[in-house]
This record gives C-alpha cells, sequence and structure tokens, in this order.
C-alpha cells in the first residue's frame, strides 16, 4: 500500500490508473475504496485542524462548531465513517456490497446506468 500511496504523490495521478500503471492488479475493489476512504479521513482532519486554527486565530468559538455539525458531518457520514446524516448510501456501505457481493441483488444493469455524473434508469 505504501508503493501504491508514493506514486500516488509522486504521479499525481488518479488512484485507478496508478494501481493500473504500478501492477498492483492484486488490490481489490473493495480495497481500494477502503484506503480512499481512510485518506478521506485522513484530509477531513486536516481541513478540521485548519478550521481550528482559523476559528482560535479569528477568536470564533461558532466557526469550527458550525464546519463540525454541517460539512464534515457530512462528508464523514456519506464516507461511512461518522454518523450519517441522511446520505442513502456510504462509501463503506458499497464497499460491504463489493465484498459480499451485492451486484446479484441488483434490480438494474450496468447498461441501465448513464455513467458519471449521470443517472439510473430502471
Amino acid at each position: 500500500m505504501k508503493k501504491l500511496l508514493e506514486a500516488v504523490d509522486k504521479n499525481n495521478a488518479t488512484l485507478t490508473e496508478t494501481v493500473l500503471d504500478e501492477g498492483l492488479r492484486d488490490l481489490d475493489h473493495a480495497s481500494m475504496l477502503e484506503e480512499i476512504a481512510m485518506q478521506i479521513e485522513e484530509l477531513v482532519e486536516d481541513a478540521r485542524n485548519v478550521v481550528s486554527e482559523a476559528a482560535r486565530d479569528q477568536n470564533d468559538a461558532v466557526m469550527l462548531k458550525r464546519a463540525d455539525s454541517y460539512w464534515i458531518a457530512h462528508i464523514l457520514g456519506a464516507v461511512g465513517l461518522g454518523e450519517s446524516r441522511g446520505s442513502m448510501q456510504t462509501m463503506m456501505e458499497t464497499v460491504r456490497e463489493i465484498k459480499e457481493g451485492a451486484g446479484d441483488e441488483s434490480d438494474g444493469s450496468w447498461s441501465d446506468y448513464s455513467g458519471k455524473g449521470g443517472t439510473y434508469h430502471e
């Protein structure tokens, strides 16, 4: 995994491209998503620390509370690492589906989905 992270930093490539380029095809999809989730968690923690410092510098105690209550909670909830705040499907639930082969229970085929940013058509 360390080699993968170094490759991402070095090449500034997407995770998927890096996995293919570095020959790390043995990583399964669920493991890749779990690694991305952990990176998101670390980045959100870094962002929270920045907000905390800014709030302290500006003597604004409410700034950090708002960040914690809104965007930090939403990001971590959507990933599945915090309290879910209305996400229909968290990233970690998708990881579970991949591990359990939930595609067998699908109510539609891949061809019914219009792709990135698109909508699902039944």
